[in-house]
């Protein structure tokens, strides 16, 4: 499809040349972007899990907060604690 494209031939023209639907064309273009981005954000959580590890192997008894604060400091409001 890419060659005839190249060559100058229209989407509709390319799909009546190649004897598919061009429903068919575009939900196979629509299908291969999806499996794009899906790979894309398991490779960020991926990112994402190994860095928590990473945090957790390092300071195994800070709670969720502190964490988050490690990884950002100052974007992070924690209201501060009075005894009260």
């Amino acid at each position: 499809m890419e060659e005839l494209k190249k060559e100058g031939y229209t989407i509709k023209a390319a799909c009546e040349a190649l004897g598919i639907a061009r429903s068919s064309y575009y939900a196979s273009r629509k299908k291969q972007t999806t499996e794009k981005a899906e790979r894309k954000v398991k490779e960020k959580d991926a990112e994402i899990i190994e860095k928590i590890k990473e945090i957790k192997t390092l300071h195994p008894f800070w709670v969720y907060r502190r964490k988050l604060l490690a990884e950002a400091p100052g974007k992070l409001y924690i209201p501060a604690y009075s005894d009260s």
